[in-house]
Formats: C-alpha cells, sequence, structure tokens
C-alpha cells in the first residue's frame, strides 16, 4: 500500500520541472485533496469525466458559498460521496491514482479544459432525477455522471 509520503512524490514528479522552484507545500497539499477526489468520484470515466469532475470543485472554489480552497470543497460537509461515507482516502489502486493526480495537476495548473461550464454538482447518471436537484440545470452527462449548474 502506497502512503502519503507516495503521494506527495506523484505529486512533485508532475508538478515540477527542472527550472522552476519547487511548488509550496500548500499547492501540494490541495492538488492531494484534487487528485483523490478525482480518484474517489470519477476513477472508472474517461479523461472528459475525470476533467468534469475537477472542474466542479473548481467552480466551487469560485462560487460563493463554498469553501475556497479545493480541500476546503472537497471535505466539506456531505458532499462527496466518498468523504460523507467516510471511505478509506488512501488509493488502493495506484495506476488509477496516477491517472487522477495527472488530471488534477493540470487541473490545479489551468491546463485542464472545462467540459461542464459552470456545473457546481453532479451525481450517478443511474440515479436518475434526485429531490435535491430542483433549481438545477443538466449541463452535461459523461460517462456515468449527470452535471449540474443552478438555474439562477
Amino acid at each position: 500500500m502506497k502512503t502519503f509520503a507516495s503521494e506527495v512524490a506523484l505529486a512533485l514528479s508532475l508538478m515540477g520541472s527542472p527550472d522552476a522552484p519547487p511548488p509550496s507545500d500548500a499547492l501540494v497539499r490541495e492538488t492531494i485533496c484534487m487528485a483523490r477526489n478525482i480518484y474517489h468520484e470519477s476513477r472508472g470515466e474517461s479523461p472528459q469525466g475525470q476533467a468534469a469532475v475537477a472542474h466542479v470543485v473548481l467552480n466551487r472554489v469560485k462560487e460563493d458559498g463554498f469553501p475556497k480552497t479545493p480541500c476546503g470543497v472537497v471535505f466539506q460537509r456531505s458532499q462527496f460521496s466518498w468523504t460523507a461515507r467516510g471511505a478509506n482516502s488512501y488509493p488502493q489502486e495506484w495506476g488509477a491514482y496516477e491517472r487522477a493526480m495527472q488530471v488534477a495537476v493540470k487541473a490545479m495548473a489551468g491546463d485542464l479544459p472545462n467540459p461542464v461550464g459552470d456545473a457546481t454538482y453532479f451525481h450517478a447518471a443511474r440515479l436518475g432525477t434526485q429531490s435535491w436537484t430542483r433549481g438545477f440545470q443538466t449541463v452535461k452527462v459523461i460517462g456515468s455522471h449527470k452535471f449540474l449548474a443552478d438555474r439562477g
């Protein structure tokens, strides 16, 4: 099983370039939160589906009423299924986590196309229309997720 140190090493290997100063500890920590969320919420999805999950987090960071950091958004109470269940946050499938980390690094650097516009929520499309989605419009369905934005 990999450790937090393994996650940090992976993040640093993808974030750094030989000519640039190393990223801050805060940026590494926020990138790991993003990668864990991508991994737990969309590890079986396409790169576009993983990018969509990343952009939901980034969209929330920009919106009023949400925490102002990716870690704050990811660990906001009852917002993502894996944190609400208290699941083990360490990745069990390292290859899938490496792919999630690649997406997270690009997202945090602003180098990841946004396939879901201003969507700030998503849920499993197989669940149909959920009662909590009243007041939201479906922006896009990608893979097994439906992405939603506030109608206001």
